[in-house]
């Protein structure tokens, strides 16, 4: 029940991010012929790739690992060895790669 529920959050999560990304897409594509300047949507463009990559790298690098973590014990296998290893590491991973996607995307 309550993997159920850590499931049903993270997918919620998911959803919600995912719908204002399409939102903030349709706004700048919107607002791209409106009277804001150039530099500024030039602006707003690396801040929204930043933010798309931002979004990935914990599901990538929290969700996924955490969830296996959870899960496969329940289904009787085993992390052992390498896999386990990088299971347990990907999660303290990303703190430190957000302020490096930043860094990349914004100039």
């Amino acid at each position: 029940m309550s993997l159920a529920l850590a499931m049903a959050l993270f997918g919620a999560t998911a959803v919600v991010i995912d719908t204002c990304i399409v939102l903030i897409l349709r706004k700048l594509r919107v607002s791209g012929s409106s009277l804001i300047s150039k530099q500024r949507s030039a602006t707003q463009h690396q801040l929204l790739n930043a933010l798309i990559v931002q979004t990935f790298i914990p599901k990538i690098f929290s969700y996924i690992p955490l969830g296996m973590i959870f899960t496969v014990p329940l289904l009787g296998l085993n992390l052992t060895g390498v896999y386990g290893d990088l299971m347990i590491m990907a999660p303290a991973i990303f703190p430190s790669l957000d302020p490096i996607i930043m860094l990349y995307f914004v100039r």
